[in-house]
């Protein structure tokens, strides 16, 4: 029976070969964590005119205090929201 001790490069090399592997399931383990809603998903409330909502800016114009900017969506799963 022969037996082989791993060496350092082995080891490296192992690891070089599991690394796309590891790196994939990281960012599966992140993506089921997070969710992001994009900002102009909103909806402006008591003056659809009183400002823009924009993909790239988010709310802009807002110049009322009056104007409510609202989001509406399901949460089904409990746990921590940020906003």
């Amino acid at each position: 029976m022969k037996i082989t001790i791993p060496t350092a490069a082995n080891a490296y090399a192992n690891l070089r070969r599991a690394l796309p592997l590891l790196l994939i399931l990281r960012s599966l383990a992140i993506a089921q964590a997070e969710l992001r809603v994009p900002g102009f998903t909103a909806y402006l409330d008591s003056d659809v005119e009183g400002g823009r909502i924009s993909g790239r800016s988010g709310v802009i114009g807002w110049n009322n205090p009056k104007l409510r900017v609202l989001w509406f969506g399901e949460i089904k799963t409990p746990g921590k929201l940020d906003c």
